[in-house]
């Protein structure tokens, strides 16, 4: 997949990946019109994705975890798809549609 050939050389390891998650998924957001910005929690650690436009995650930086991310187990309120408009992706400020703001560590 096309995903995978873009992360393997972006990200190739667990090292590179590490931490780099907004950074990561910002990239490959602004290639990729298909996907969207997503942010949530593992662990209560804030942690940047991608999803796809038909419903599939992309995450650019999931080997970063010893442990395979469940996104289901999200508990944040910006757990869903992000609309282009809600995305300050050069700083990853996300605006959500109850007023509040949030940064992206």
């Amino acid at each position: 997949m096309i995903y995978d050939d873009w992360i393997s050389i972006n990200y190739p390891t667990s090292e590179s990946a590490l931490n780099q998650c907004r950074l990561a998924a910002t990239a490959m957001v602004r290639q990729y019109a298909e996907l969207e910005l997503q942010v949530g929690f593992i662990n209560g650690q804030m942690h940047c994705w991608c999803k796809h436009e038909d419903g599939f995650i992309v995450d650019p930086t999931a080997h970063q975890f010893e442990w395979a991310p469940k996104y289901e187990d999200y508990k944040f309120a910006a757990n869903y798809l992000l609309r282009k408009d809600q995305v300050e992706e050069d700083h990853c400020i996300v605006h959500l549609d109850n007023g509040k703001t949030v940064i992206c560590a």
